[in-house]
This record gives C-alpha cells, structure tokens and sequence, in this order.
C-alpha cells in the first residue's frame, strides 16, 4: 500500500471509529513481547487508517490512426474500417469500476 493519506490511529477507540466509518485500516505489530503464563504475547500494535480508496481496474486502450489524429480506444470498441492500427502506441488506462 501507498503511504498517502494514511492516518495515524493512536488509540482503539480512534481505530473503533475509522472501521465504523468504513475506512481501511492497516496495522504494524512492534518488536516488544510480552510473557505471561508461560505464553508469548506481542506487547505494541500500531494503526493508521485512510478513507475507503475507489476500486479500480485496468483498460487496454488501442491507438488508431486516422485524418492526421490518434485515437485511444478500448480493446472491445470497434474502429471504422479506414483507421490505420498503431501498436507501439497502446496504453494502460486505470478507471473506476
């Protein structure tokens, strides 16, 4: 995940109220342990949270050539008969879903 937007959750009441509102939230476990009847505990967790990131998807966009101008479309789209195929030009587009 990226770090932008991230938010620091210092307590469980602040990560109660970001999971309540729908947001992701990542935890990262510390390097303290702690033992208690004979059991290994890990002693720190630390969370950040950030509003719900819109899904997207990735789209195959194929360049056309035609009347001196390129054109970007969708793989499933069909190009008029005259356009002149340009490969080397084709793009990954991400969109929402």
């Amino acid at each position: 995940m990226t770090t932008e937007n991230w938010i620091g959750l210092p307590t469980m009441q602040d990560v109660a109220k970001a999971q309540a509102n729908g947001w992701e939230i990542e935890y990262r476990c510390g390097a303290q342990y702690a033992t208690w009847g004979g059991i290994t505990w890990q002693k720190t967790f630390v969370f950040r949270g950030r509003p719900r990131q819109q899904k997207m998807k990735e789209v195959k966009m194929l360049c056309w050539f035609a009347n001196g101008v390129l054109y970007w479309y969708s793989a499933d789209e069909s190009p008029r008969e005259h356009w002149i195929r340009q490969p080397h030009l084709d793009m990954v587009a991400q969109v929402p879903e």
